[in-house]
């Protein structure tokens, strides 16, 4: 994401957005994604969070009620789906689409059990694959993307989600990573409120009319939220 414009509303902030963002990346991350948005601003958020394509990075998609006919525009450029570095787990089997149903587009996807417990040992164990593989993740080499929470909580007791996100959150943080999740909701609304306890910030997305779509961060450690920029 291009954030050398965004900046912390006001003046009296203890310390610059760049400066808070270069912490979330060094000590790891969990961030999660705001609005009420077409699937293609999504598509755009999550393809800048995955780090550009020159960075050596070990990306995990775990999808629930995603096609995946949308994983190829969400990763960065040059990067595919059947990459050794990129993992792409499937909660739910109704997001295969007529368009990936050969043995041959299958290869790189997997599935990751109907239950939410099972979705969450997938994912982290996909992590852990990774930290091993590489003898320790460098500070935000990992990179997950979670979509939907929205599907999870309309098929799951809040409850569980609550202990889904505690079990992936501190995995994301045991490698110093950068996990985002996609709750496609206004960021006021009281779901939003609820789960923000979770996260180290919020990145409320927004797209009005033909304008280009655009961002701005929340961060409840610093009471802090930015000015709106472009995505």
């Amino acid at each position: 994401m291009p954030l050398e414009n965004i900046r912390f509303r006001g003046d009296g902030a203890p310390a610059t957005f760049q400066e808070v963002l270069s912490e979330l990346k060094q000590r790891g991350c969990n961030l999660l994604l705001t609005g009420e948005v077409p699937a293609v601003v999504s598509d755009v958020a999550t393809n800048r969070l995955l780090g550009a394509p020159f960075e050596d990075r070990k990306r995990v998609l775990a999808l629930s009620g995603v096609s995946l006919e949308r994983v190829s525009s969400r990763l960065p450029s040059g990067t595919g789906p059947g990459d050794r570095g990129v993992c792409v787990l499937v909660h739910r089997d109704d997001v295969r689409s007529a368009a990936v149903q050969s043995p041959e587009s299958r290869a790189w996807m997997e599935p990751a059990g109907p239950d939410l417990e099972t979705f969450r040992a997938a994912i982290c164990g996909a992590i852990e694959r990774f930290d091993e593989r590489s003898g320790g993740l460098a500070p935000a080499e990992l990179r997950l993307s979670v979509d939907s929470l929205a599907t999870l909580l309309a098929d799951s007791p809040t409850a569980e989600v609550h202990s889904f996100l505690d079990g992936v959150a501190a995995t994301v943080d045991g490698v110093n990573g950068m996990g985002h999740y996609h709750l496609p909701l206004s960021d006021d609304s009281a779901l939003v409120r609820e789960l923000t306890p979770h996260f180290s910030a919020r990145i409320e997305l927004r797209q009005r009319g033909n304008a280009a779509p655009e961002q701005r961060w929340h961060v409840p450690a610093y009471d802090e939220t930015t000015n709106w920029v472009r995505l």
